[in-house]
Formats: C-alpha cells, sequence, structure tokens
C-alpha cells in the first residue's frame, strides 16, 4: 500500500519547502534597490560639478558607491 502523506511530518516538510521561497524574493528586491542606488549614486557624482564640487560629498559618494558595490 502507497503511503499518501497525509502525516504532520509531510506537512511540516512541504510547509517549510514553501517558505525557502521567501528569501529568494528578499534577495532579489534587496539586490535591485542596491542597484537602482549605485545608479543614482553615479548620476549625483555626474552632476556634481554642475551644482557645486564638494570633497566631503565625493568622498562619501563614493565610499556609498564602493560600499554598495561590495554588497551587491
Amino acid at each position: 500500500m502507497q503511503h499518501r502523506g497525509n502525516t504532520s511530518t509531510d506537512r511540516l516538510v512541504s510547509f517549510f519547502e514553501l517558505s525557502n521561497t521567501i528569501p529568494e524574493i528578499k534577495r532579489r528586491v534587496f539586490i535591485t534597490i542596491q542597484l537602482l542606488s549605485i545608479a543614482v549614486l553615479n548620476v549625483g557624482i555626474a552632476i556634481l560639478p554642475l551644482v557645486g564640487f564638494d570633497w566631503f560629498l565625493v568622498f562619501a559618494e563614493v565610499l556609498m558607491l564602493l560600499f554598495l558595490t561590495a554588497m551587491t
């Protein structure tokens, strides 16, 4: 006779298999936000000479850019 899978162990296994997809979605959203932030920082660095050059802003934006690139 074949086992149908109605035990609580089989239910727990199927629940945890479903919950494994949630971190994948979070990871994809996080990477998307990081890539958008990198694009915004690149635009910010590009227009910085037009707005007004400040060494602190250059240092901060480059530092954030390097951090986001390393984390992605």
